[in-house]
C-alpha cells in the first residue's frame, strides 16, 4: 500500500514554482499553465478563490519550447527525481509533450490519489483548439502570459453534448477577470490585442470562446452565486474582451468559415490519456 503523502494546494505550487525557478537558471523557458498557473497570479482573490468557490489544486502542468526538450528532462530527473516516460512506451503520445511522474519508494499523492505527475507541453497546447506560445513565454513569469491563460480556460468545448467550460475553468476565468485588468499589455494585465488576433485566425476558436463567454455571463455567474458586485466586475471586463474580439479585422478564411457556421464540427476532439498500465500503477491501490 502506498503512504498517503497527499499535497495541498500549496504544495503543488509550491513545488510548481521550483521547478520554473530551477529551469530558469538553467537558461530554461519553462512556465506554469492551467489551475496551478491562476493560483499562482491570485492575490487579493485568493481566499475567494480557494475557500468561496471550494477550488483546489489538482495537477501540475508547465509550457515549454520543443527545442529545450532534453535539458528539461534532464533537469526533472536529476534535481527532481522524476521518471520522464519514454518515447517507446506509447509511441506518438509524446509528440508535443513531455509526461512526468514521482518514481521515488514513498511518493507525494495528488488529491485525486494518483501518484504525482504531469505534463510540460511544447510549444502549444493542443487540445480542443490550439495555443501556440514559441514567443511567448518570456512574456510573464512564472506562467504562460495571461491572454494564453484565459484562451486555455476558454478553448472548452465539454465532449460531445458541446456543454462549454464547466464548473471548475468557470471558477478560474472568473477570479482571473476579477484579480486583473483587461488591455493591452503582457504585465499582470489580460492582453486583449493577443486574444483578439488569435481568434481573428480562427472563426472555430472564435466561435468557442465568444460562447464561453455566453455561458459565464448567462449561467456561471449566477449558478455559482457569484456577488453582485463581483458580478459587475467581471461583466465589464468581458464586455471589454468581447468588444476588442469584434473589433479585430478578420483574415478571409475566418470569414468563409463563418458562413459554414457550427453545423460543421469547428473544434479538434481531445482523447483522455490512459496512464496506469505505463507508469507501473501510477494509480493508488489500497
Amino acid at each position: 500500500m502506498v503512504s498517503q503523502n497527499v499535497m495541498t494546494t500549496e504544495d503543488i505550487l509550491e513545488l510548481g514554482l521550483k521547478i520554473v525557478e530551477e529551469a530558469e537558471k538553467r537558461g530554461l523557458k519553462v512556465r506554469l499553465v492551467g489551475a496551478v498557473a491562476v493560483c499562482a497570479h491570485l492575490k487579493e482573490y485568493r481566499d475567494f478563490w480557494e475557500k468561496n468557490l471550494d477550488r483546489r489544486l489538482t495537477d501540475l502542468d508547465f509550457a515549454g519550447y520543443d527545442k529545450q526538450r532534453k535539458a528539461v528532462e534532464k533537469m526533472l530527473e536529476e534535481v527532481f527525481g522524476f521518471g520522464i516516460m519514454k518515447a517507446a512506451v506509447t509511441p506518438g503520445l509524446l509528440l508535443g509533450r513531455i509526461i512526468f511522474w514521482d518514481k521515488s519508494p514513498n511518493p507525494r499523492i495528488m488529491p485525486s490519489g494518483d501518484k504525482l505527475h504531469g505534463d510540460v507541453f511544447l510549444d502549444r497546447l493542443s487540445m480542443n483548439h490550439v495555443i501556440e506560445w514559441k514567443g511567448r513565454l518570456e512574456c510573464d513569469y512564472p506562467t504562460i502570459p495571461l491572454a494564453e491563460l484565459f484562451l486555455e480556460k476558454m478553448q472548452i468545448v465539454g465532449g460531445p453534448k458541446r456543454l462549454g467550460l464547466g464548473e471548475k475553468d468557470a471558477k478560474d476565468v472568473i477570479c482571473m477577470l476579477l484579480e486583473h485588468d483587461v488591455g493591452t499589455t503582457d504585465k499582470e494585465t489580460i492582453n486583449v490585442k493577443v486574444i483578439a488576433k488569435t481568434l481573428a485566425k480562427d472563426w472555430g476558436f472564435y466561435y468557442t470562446v465568444t460562447r464561453n463567454i455566453g455561458f459565464i455571463r448567462d449561467k456561471w455567474l449566477k449558478q455559482l452565486n457569484i456577488p453582485e458586485e463581483y458580478q459587475k466586475i467581471v461583466l465589464e471586463k468581458l464586455d471589454k474582451i468581447q468588444e476588442a474580439i469584434e473589433k479585430e479585422p478578420k483574415s478571409l478564411k475566418w470569414k468563409l468559415r463563418a458562413k459554414i457556421g457550427p453545423s460543421k464540427k469547428w473544434y479538434n476532439e481531445v482523447e483522455e490519456v490512459e496512464r496506469a498500465p505505463w507508469l507501473e500503477g501510477l494509480t493508488r491501490k489500497s
